[in-house]
């Protein structure tokens, strides 16, 4: 039963209190009663917090649960839902038509009581003007400020807690203030000092804001700030340093809210300011930012406070720092009581895959793939490709989903047939392998090109791919610069990097045996129920039975298990084991997350038997209830997942192994071939299961390492393929990936925050503050309370340790 149920009116004043303090994500979930939409105070509320995330459609659906009949309460609130309702108009565009309607809400004798609502009513009319009509937008907001300085002169020197008096006008001062300065920003056209200070994160209308708890507001103000001085070649570095500011806010808030669709929806948001972030710094050549910017994309979510299962509410958005430095990290708005972790880029490359280890990193947006390279030491380095339709890179992406053996929709098994016997990755001309390996490696960074070719296969390297990149056979593509047909295979030991979040945590378990003994074996479970077809089965997976030693844990074609069944297998196999899925992977019929078919469905025969799927979901959100061996061999279509990614959460199925245990993962990047019996004949080299899943099998059970017997395999078949044409090649083994935490683990790896503290401009001001403070108070000298005051007003890096009783 949630709080909304047992303690109604403790759940509203708690979500008025969290959409006060700026945290809309958790406001609306106070108020919230399952399966019950919000009524009243509550739809008042949830209306708000969605306004605060830009989120329309859920604000719109808040706003019919106000439209009940007349009530005492409705009556009293009549003007917050009309503002509740301009704003949401203003949130869907504006027009002329607009600024009128509100205008005439504007009371015609202004009185203290109605004052906030006047002045909030005329900000909301200046929104809607600003921008179409720039002077009326400053008229408007300027008479909301003489309204608001006749009547609280001091509206902005004064301490407001969450219920001061004047604490409504105060905000709505700033917000007034900072619309006159943009509208005349946008009637000059020029970025003067002045201009730039009143809206500023450091004393202008967006620090304010954030000292008030608005940080949405604040991070808004920023963005159209940036957008501003981003046109000036003279103020390019001030825009991104606000855009950086907007970011951190909005990174904040992201990481808050706790469903998927909530987040997708802020991304909607966050997203573009990423994203223009990243364009900024890649036009100033700023490569470390960039590289801050990318990873910073990434959702860094972590597990919850008690360590057993993941949850997004008790996650607080990391700092990436690159070099030792972090934009994201010097920004103004910081909470005092959710210190965040701090990780360095070049400590999580070592996690990946051990000290000396590369970090290459890409990111898609508008056609433009943005990337950074970090090198162990060195400079950083980054830069952007087109990815337009007709350029190179995109026909060569084109081209590759032409290749893969993934059936496409609408696709019959005689076109799939004639496709895939004419890939290049399989029996394709000559001329047409080396080419397409060729223009994929187009996306390797020509300083990490040249690094391959000078060290002849010394590197090491963690790769952060964007989604578009996620089928993407890593092993197979070409190195440009070389005069032979080098494979990124051959000259690089490579792995794929989940978010630093996800990494850190990883780094956070015990060390783990190079070689883990085999644990659990689970062969195409359920194909021989009765209803499953032949065509659903996995002939040569089932062959990889034979090598598993006696002893060892098997679930095999005639398993039914149940989800719960499946998860005492697991509780019953070590951790500190490996795992071999040889399956399918199967979308769930009811949330459509991919996962592990424990059992194949049927439509066909009634009753509808649905399939049952461990799906990524399960994994993520209840990870002690499936416990994953800390070694897993994914030998599934396309088990990475990555393909999958949006809007930057690595929420998928590989790296869902990893939050419910796993440290190390082989997994696939795209649909693998197990065989075609019929086409033995005609195309012998169908016959995929003896070119790698035997053979990394047969290495688990000795022993050996599996990152290394991966890419020995690997090399050994690419040597293969050039030698027959036809036998070992690509499209069996190209896709199979190394993922997770290869380097050193039991370290922990989040770094001490920057000792800092927020004032106005030094020690000295603090003081003056402090006194002046006092002397409201009626006393002559500065006490403790005083102090605090003043530092609440701006923040501590670390909670305060002199808070306490005031002397």
């Amino acid at each position: 039963m949630s709080d909304g149920t047992r303690h109604p009116e403790a759940a509203l004043l708690r979500g008025w209190a969290l959409l006060e303090h700026g945290h809309p994500g958790e406001a609306k979930s106070a108020v919230g009663v399952p399966g019950r939409e919000p009524t009243g105070p509550a739809a008042l509320i949830t209306c708000l917090a969605e306004l605060d995330l830009a989120n329309a459609g859920a604000a719109e659906t808040a706003v019919r649960g106000l439209d009940l009949p007349p009530t005492d309460w409705a009556r009293r609130r009549h003007q917050d839902l009309r503002i509740a309702q301009f704003r949401l108009a203003l949130l869907r565009g504006h027009s002329d038509e607009l600024i009128d309607t509100i205008s005439r809400e504007v009371p015609v004798r202004v009185t203290r009581r109605n004052l906030p609502t006047a002045l909030a009513l005329l900000r909301l009319a200046a929104e809607a003007a600003l921008p179409t009509r720039p002077s009326l937008a400053s008229y408007l907001a300027g008479a909301g400020l003489v309204l608001a300085r006749a009547a609280q002169p001091d509206s902005l020197s004064k301490d407001f807690g969450l219920a001061g008096s004047g604490r409504t006008v105060a905000l709505e001062v700033i917000r007034c203030g900072a619309l006159a300065s943009l509208a005349e920003f946008q009637e000059t056209g020029e970025a003067d000092a002045d201009t730039v200070s009143h809206l500023s994160a450091a004393d202008g209308a967006a620090g304010f804001l954030m000292r008030l708890d608005r940080p949405i507001e604040a991070a808004t103000y920023l963005n159209v700030l940036a957008d501003r001085l981003a046109t000036d070649p003279t103020h390019r570095l001030a825009a991104l340093h606000n855009r950086i500011e907007a970011l951190t806010v909005l990174n904040a808030t992201r990481h808050e809210l706790h469903s998927k669709e909530e987040r997708h929806q802020w991304w909607v948001v966050f997203g573009r300011t990423v994203q223009q972030a990243m364009e900024q710094a890649a036009a100033g050549a700023d490569w470390e930012t960039l590289a801050e910017l990318i990873e910073s994309a990434r959702l860094q979510l972590g597990p919850n406070k008690d360590g057993r299962a993941f949850d997004s509410s008790h996650a607080v958005a990391p700092f990436i720092r690159v070099r030792g430095n972090s934009g994201m990290e010097q920004a103004h708005w910081y909470r005092t009581d959710q210190p965040p972790r701090v990780f360095a880029l070049e400590d999580m490359a070592d996690i990946a895959l051990g000290t000396g280890t590369w970090w290459w990193s890409t990111w898609v947006h508008d056609r433009t793939v943005f990337w950074s390279l970090v090198p162990p030491s060195g400079p950083v380095t980054g830069g952007t490709l087109p990815l337009a339709e007709g350029t190179a890179l995109a026909e060569a992406l084109s081209d590759l989903r032409d290749a893969l053996p993934g059936l496409y929709p609408g696709e019959d098994g005689a076109s799939w047939e004639e496709r895939v016997l004419g890939s290049p990755l399989l029996t394709g001309p000559v001329h047409a392998k080396s080419s397409l390996a060729r223009r994929l490696g187009e996306l390797i960074p020509p300083p990490l090109s040249q690094a391959l070719l000078k060290t002849d296969g010394g590197i090491r390297l963690a790769i952060a791919p964007a989604a578009e990149f996620g089928h993407v056979p890593w092993p197979a593509i070409g190195i440009p610069g070389s005069r032979h047909d080098v494979r990124f295979v051959e000259w690089c030991t490579a792995v794929l990097a989940p978010p630093a979040g996800l990494l850190a945590h990883l780094a956070d378990r015990p060390h783990l045996d190079d070689a883990p003994p085999l644990g659990l074996v689970v062969i195409d479970p359920g194909s021989d129920l009765p209803w499953v077809s032949e065509d659903e089965q996995l002939p040569a997976a089932r062959r990889l039975l034979d090598l598993v030693p006696d002893g060892v844990a098997t679930v095999a074609a005639d398993a039914d298990l149940s989800l719960q069944d499946f998860a005492e297998r697991l509780h019953k196999t070590d951790s500190d084991a490996t795992a071999v899925f040889a399956c399918h992977v199967g979308p769930d019929s009811q949330s459509l997350d991919r996962g592990i078919l424990l059992r194949p469905g049927s439509a066909e025969d009634p009753p509808v038997i649905p399939p049952r799927v461990l799906t990524s979901q399960m994994l993520v959100d209840t990870p002690d209830r499936y416990p994953m061996p800390r070694q897993v061999l994914m030998l599934a279509c396309d088990s990475g997942d990555v393909g999958n990614v949006s809007a930057g959460e690595w929420l998928v199925l590989g790296p869902a192994m990893l939050w419910a245990g796993a440290d190390r993962l082989i997994v696939t990047s795209y649909p693998v071939i197990d065989s075609v019996e019929a086409m033995e004949e005609t195309e012998p080299a169908l016959e995929g299961g003896d070119v790698i899943d035997e053979r990394l099998l047969s290495a688990l059970v000795l022993r050996q390492p599996v990152i290394d017997a991966l890419h020995d395999v690997q090399r050994k078949q690419l040597a293969r393929w050039r030698t027959t044409g036809r036998e070992g090649a690509p499209i069996h083994w190209g896709g199979h990936l190394a993922m997770g935490a290869y380097g050193s683990l039991g370290t922990p790896r989040s770094q001490a925050p920057l000792r800092r503290r927020y004032v106005h401009e030094s020690v000295l001001q603090l003081l003056d503050d402090a006194a002046g403070n006092a002397a409201r108070a009626g006393r002559s000298a500065i006490t403790r309370w005083d102090m605090l005051v003043q530092l609440g007003l701006y923040g501590f890096e670390t909670p305060n340790p002199c808070a306490g009783t005031p002397d």
